[in-house]
């Protein structure tokens, strides 16, 4: 039998994620039950694909239409068992998931960085070592920084699907940050 990497194609879906989605640009719409579905069948959909990966293990890495296919069966069985409709229905759904965790994670980090940033602001000015260009530019490259957390996390995923994923963030920092 072939090696399939499940670990790769779980990465991949956080990375590419979004090519899943209905269209260009458009986030899928979350629902709570998504939220609470993915909460309670990630660990062990995780714990299938990795057992299903020792079942392909083979140095080569070729697959042969006949044998890609009955990976994607194998991988579809095991996440319908889980609620999702096939592999695609669970790639899109736990991107939108981690997208909008990531987005909520960083905009509370972003927010917790503001004293940091406004006191890293004062040494600065304070600081005597520094010319007033020097001081200038590292300013200006400090408030750089904070702003581009707050747009990044702003950015990154729809403000819906943030109300949905909200109350579910401390289980879900559980069971994405586990490792």
């Amino acid at each position: 039998m072939k090696r399939i990497f499940i670990s790769s194609l779980l990465s991949l879906f956080f990375v590419f994620g979004q090519t899943f989605s209905q269209e260009e640009g458009e986030q899928i719409l979350l629902k709570s039950s998504d939220v609470k579905t993915f909460i309670h069948a990630f660990p062990q959909i995780k714990t299938d694909l990795e057992r299903l990966d020792i079942k392909y293990d083979d140095d080569n890495h070729d697959f042969t239409i006949p044998e890609a296919t009955e990976i994607l069966n194998e991988v579809n069985k095991i996440v319908t068992k889980h609620g999702y409709t096939d592999y695609a229905d669970f790639l899109v759904k736990t991107a939108a998931i981690a997208v909008t965790y990531s987005s909520i994670r960083i905009n509370r980090e972003s927010a917790n960085a503001q004293p940091e940033f406004a006191e890293a602001i004062k040494e600065i000015e304070n600081n005597p070592n520094y010319t007033a260009e020097q001081k200038e530019q590292m300013i200006a490259m400090l408030k750089q920084s904070s702003q581009t957390l707050s747009t990044m996390s702003e950015d990154m995923a729809d403000p819906r699907n943030v109300a949905v994923v909200t109350p579910f963030v401390d289980e879900l920092e559980t069971v994405l940050e586990e490792d």
